[in-house]
């Protein structure tokens, strides 16, 4: 089976998800090998790059606009508050981590659902808008009626805050953590749900209590200027172009590309070109040049052809082809995925197209197993039979005809690590 024809979108936003897809798998590790106590720091770390997504970015307004109301009192005061927002936020997370065990493996899959996914689209446009002014993301109106409230108003203001906070940013903390999500529903374990993603919160949040306790410090300073509407306008485009990521899969590949192509016109001449911020110098003149140049160039680049690369030659799963295969001593992998998993797409681009992953494969029987219709009588017989609980999901079958357990791997996996995987199911690693 050929993988889809490589996007030029799924490279510019897919980093940060295939970094943080490669900690997660990582930390199950080091959770399996040592305990989740020794896990937690590498949690906090990822919880702050976890602040890097872009849904995160339109609420550092809200909570400036909201602390600096809380400021005229002690700094202690609004310390306070900042740590009751934090809580707000990990309340959030550590209610998904909790039912992410109670429900099982069937929430990693929820993630990666269609409709998961145009909802998430959906939620990247709406935060869009608001970034290029056609209206105002802020707090409910009884949340800033009790801004000016006192303490009690202050603090219920402050944990309300911190909820809003986390729900606005799930739809990106959501898909970068599935890895997580998907190991904490199969462990069915609500304790350790529930500690992983408090400190994953703590993580996201902890910026947060800063930002929120020297808001009114940031009164004094100078006014950004008429510069700052225009990096709002960039990461409105940037937002739009995350929305087309995690849509593209449901779309013809042929049509993808052509899509970015205008969404990058569109972003480098606005950008580049239209706007007519003036007030950041020589300096800012210049940048906007460069970087409408610089985002034409990504357009081009999406819609010229390119010539396809080696890959594994795969095919699809035959039960009688695959008994055969296990009576013969011949080891098999089976892949399990589907048409609309973003993180499937991942591993065909990156891992599965890897020089050295196609010849330390050679040994195998690659089998793919599509889960495309999850639902349906099929796939849930195969879930069941093999314990898959998402995609995607790759199972090392050995020699004996026995599953090598922890080579295991759930989510998207990088070349050289999943050639450890391969090594350790080859008896080598």
């Amino acid at each position: 089976m050929q993988p889809p024809r490589r996007w030029a979108v799924a490279r510019l936003f897919s980093w940060l998800g295939n970094a943080l897809s490669l900690a997660q798998t990582d930390l199950a590790r080091l959770i399996e090998e040592h305990g989740l106590f020794v896990a937690l720091p590498f949690l906090f770390v990822l919880g702050l790059a976890l602040n890097l997504t872009p849904c995160v970015y339109p609420m550092i307004p809200v909570t400036i606009g909201y602390f600096s109301h809380q400021s005229e009192g002690k700094t202690w005061r609004v310390f306070g508050l900042g740590l009751m927002y934090l809580l707000g936020i990990a309340i959030t997370y550590s209610t998904l981590g909790v039912i992410a065990a109670l429900t099982g493996k069937m929430f990693g899959a929820l993630l990666q659902n269609p409709w998961v996914l145009v909802s998430v689209a959906m939620i990247m446009v709406v935060l869009a808008l608001s970034l290029f002014g056609m209206y105002q993301i802020q707090a409910p109106s009884f949340i800033r009626r009790k801004i000016s409230g006192g303490s009690s108003g202050g603090i219920l203001g402050a944990l309300t805050m911190g909820l809003v906070v986390g729900i606005v940013a799930a739809p990106c903390v959501g898909p970068v953590t599935f890895g997580l999500l998907t190991y904490v529903g199969a462990t069915g374990n609500p304790w350790l749900g529930f500690w992983m993603f408090f400190t994953l919160s703590l993580g996201l949040g902890a910026p947060y209590v800063a930002l929120g306790t020297f808001s009114g410090g940031l009164k004094k300073l100078p006014k950004s200027g008429v510069w700052m509407l225009w990096v709002e306008r960039l990461f409105g485009f940037a937002l739009l172009g995350l929305a087309l990521y995690f849509i593209a899969p449901l779309l013809p590949d042929r049509i993808v590309p052509w899509i970015v192509f205008a969404l990058a016109v569109i972003a480098a001449v606005f950008l580049g070109w239209l706007d007519k911020s003036s007030n950041g110098g020589q300096a800012f003149y210049w940048l906007k040049k460069t970087a409408g140049v610089f985002i034409l160039a990504i357009g081009l680049y999406a819609v010229i052809p390119q010539t396809p690369g080696a890959t594994i030659a795969w095919q699809q799963y035959d039960p009688a082809v695959f008994d055969r295969a296990r009576k013969e001593g011949r080891p098999v992998i089976l892949d399990f995925y589907a048409d609309w998993c973003i993180p499937c797409r991942e591993l065909d681009r990156f891992t599965f197209s890897h020089e050295e992953v196609i010849e330390a494969v050679t040994p195998f029987m690659m089998m793919k197993v599509d889960l495309t219709h999850y639902e349906s009588p099929e796939a849930e017989l195969l879930r069941k039979q093999f314990t898959v609980g998402g995609v995607p999901t790759i199972i090392f079958i050995d020699a004996g005809g026995n599953e090598v357990q922890k080579a295991r791997v759930v989510g998207y996996l990088g070349p050289d690590d999943f050639l450890r995987q391969v090594k350790r199911a080859l008896g080598s690693g």
